[in-house]
């Protein structure tokens, strides 16, 4: 109950509707002193306007003024925050990537409701935070609370892997004993489901049973065979949708897509003409699938034009660009766009451009073109973080400049088991195995934990050297690391008894791999063809 003095404060006009005047300005910062002031008169805070001013600062991205808000709440009566407001925090901190936050907010409430549930399991599926949100939905589920369809969304959503699927049937099988009407926003996501996961004829029975198809089954549909190698499919799918509804940018993005996947170069240039009559906003996101679709189709001079003349372009549209002309080998030309970009548009030049630059000149001859851009990075200032520094590795290692790309190695921000095995192929493919042994031992001495390319490109090292010795103490390593033999670290172990002349060993071995394959025969076919 508000106190006379709290009531009356600015010229009789109480602080509550004082309070709400200036939330109908939307002036969250004035709001955010009154509610102090309130706070120091002994005033409690209104739930209500709390709750829409949160909600402000998280549609404006306004991370200031929603943390002190929180800090008002620690002093209030409304900490541990209710239910209410405990779900208008989860979703603000979750705007701003920060779950850490998100998670203690959840954990302070005593009794979280069905939509305390669905805010902080939303809250991770949209961070990718896969796990812990099918955690947090088994949690919810043996703490009595039913779901409903804003919970099962985000769960399905994280449900799109090969190691999830079994995850994402069970959810199914709990949507149907829940009674809950397949809607069209069900129906896509367990759509979306099974086709992400490659379960193409689960998928494809949701749809032809729905009766209430829209945009987003057709897309869901379009771009499922896409990602599983259909993309022929997925043009059929294209052109049996109904005319009755109006395509927009999300449903052409999937077909160029496909028409990229599939080379077809005609059927896209049909789209892109379908798109100009469509009158559609052309924004940055259609320029690049359409840039991308030409550099698939292998038409670069086609891909060129249309960066040219497109009205909206970014640093993706050049690097797509710019990838496409590497791809090709044709670092030349690639050099020729960076610095096409560098001058039209100003635009300085990202990690996924110079990696894709330094695969092209990942040969002697273009040594010297790779040497090239390499200072250029030096210049523009790009750090140099693992994902490029290894790229760089492997550029100077396939370029027989091994001098260099230890060099680079040694200044990576660290190094894990990806760098040391580039190193140890160069190392091993320029006949320096002894070098790789080396570089094996520098990174076990380093703490990293060796993986199963590390071992196959050292065993690689010991069949060159003919390390006999060596390569037993790796395969003891292999074992006590609890690595599976398969055919690429079965194989190699067979390659390098093969070449070591310890035949009864490689057979032994052979026998151990599941599954066989041709390449790991090969080696003992090999040695008694040469007998």
């Amino acid at each position: 109950m508000l106190t006379q003095k709290a009531i009356f404060h600015y010229d009789g006009i109480s602080a509550f509707e004082d309070l709400q005047a200036i939330c109908k300005k939307q002036n969250v910062k004035k709001a955010i002193q009154r509610l102090f002031f309130m706070q120091q008169e002994g005033i409690p805070l209104p739930e209500d306007i709390v709750c829409s001013l949160i909600e402000n600062c998280t549609r404006k991205r306004d991370i200031i003024s929603g943390k002190k808000l929180q800090l008002l709440l620690l002093k209030d009566e409304l900490n541990p925050p209710t239910s209410v407001v405990g779900d208008h925090l989860i979703r603000f901190f979750a705007s701003s990537n920060n779950l850490q936050d998100a998670s203690k907010v959840f954990s302070s409430i005593s009794k979280p409701t069905i939509y305390t549930w669905n805010a902080i399991i939303t809250a991770h599926s949209n961070l990718n935070s896969n796990k812990e949100a099918l955690q947090l939905y088994e949690k919810m589920l043996h703490s009595g609370v039913n779901p409903d369809k804003f919970t099962f969304l985000p769960v399905l959503r994280v449900c799109c892997s090969a190691t999830t699927i079994s995850k994402g049937r069970l959810i199914h099988d709990q949507i149907i004993r829940s009674v809950l009407e397949l809607d069209a926003s069900i129906r896509n996501a367990l759509m979306n489901m099974y086709m992400k996961c490659g379960n193409i004829k689960e998928g494809e029975n949701l749809f032809i049973t729905s009766s209430n198809r829209d945009l987003v089954s057709w897309g869901v549909m379009i771009s499922g065979y896409t990602q599983h190698g259909s993309g022929l499919v997925a043009l059929k799918c294209f052109e049996k949708i109904p005319d009755g509804l109006v395509l927009n940018t999300v449903i052409y993005s999937c077909v160029l897509k496909a028409c990229g996947s599939i080379g077809a170069l005609v059927e896209g240039r049909l789209v892109y003409d379908e798109i100009l009559r469509s009158k559609l906003e052309l924004d940055v996101g259609m320029g690049n699938h359409l840039v991308e679709m030409y550099v698939k189709c292998r038409s670069l001079e086609e891909a060129i034009r249309m960066l040219a003349s497109w009205p909206k372009r970014d640093i993706v549209s050049w690097g797509i660009l710019i990838a496409g002309f590497a791809e090709c080998k044709n670092v030349p030309g690639a050099l020729q766009l960076l610095e096409k970009m560098l001058q039209q548009d100003g635009l300085k030049p990202d990690r996924v451009i110079f990696m894709s630059l330094f695969q092209a000149c990942s040969n002697t001859e273009t040594a010297e073109q790779g040497k090239i851009v390499h200072d250029l990075m030096i210049r523009s200032g790009l750090n140099l973080d693992i994902m490029v520094g290894s790229t760089l590795v492997d550029m100077y290692a396939k370029s027989e400049n091994l001098d260099e790309a230890c060099n680079v190695h040694k200044t990576l921000p660290y190094r894990d088991a990806r760098s040391w095995a580039i190193l140890i192929s160069g190392y091993s493919q320029h006949d320096c195995p002894h070098l790789a042994l080396d570089c094996f031992e520098r990174m076990l001495k380093d703490g990293i934990e060796p993986d199963s390319h590390v071992f196959s490109c050292t065993l690689k090292s010991c069949a060159i050297a003919t390390a006999l010795q060596n390569g037993r103490l790796l395969h003891i390593q292999i074992i006590k690391h609890g690595l599976k033999i398969d055919a690429i670290v079965g194989g190699s172990l067979v390659d390098m008894y093969a070449k070591c002349g310890n035949l009864v060993d490689g057979w032994d071995t052979l026998n151990t791999i599941h599954p066989q394959d041709v390449v790991s025969w090969n080696p003992l076919i090999s040695v008694y063809a040469q007998h």
